[in-house]
């Protein structure tokens, strides 16, 4: 189990620009929901998008999460990797 924060990522949105924080779990956990292919993967993705905070995630729910980081830009996926537990 790792926990990680999504709702508070420091990106840096041009390259000479400067850091903002921004809140990543409600896009990330809207395409998890719109990739879900069972029940439990549907309520993690729930669970993603209405957090305030850090939450615990475990092998599974990271995948996922890697799943729905895709659809976001390299930048930024490229920061939700670094917080989530190395692929097994």
């Amino acid at each position: 189990m790792a926990k990680i924060d999504l709702t508070n990522v420091a990106l840096r949105f041009s390259i000479e620009g400067p850091i903002q924080r921004v809140n990543l779990a409600k896009q990330i956990g809207d395409s998890i929901y719109r990739h879900a292919t069972n029940v439990e993967m549907d309520e993690f993705a729930k669970k993603l998008y209405h957090s305030k905070g850090a939450i615990e995630v475990n092998d599974q729910e990271a995948e996922w999460i890697r799943v729905g980081a895709s659809e976001i830009a390299y930048f930024a996926r490229a920061e939700v990797e670094k917080l989530l537990p190395p692929k097994k």
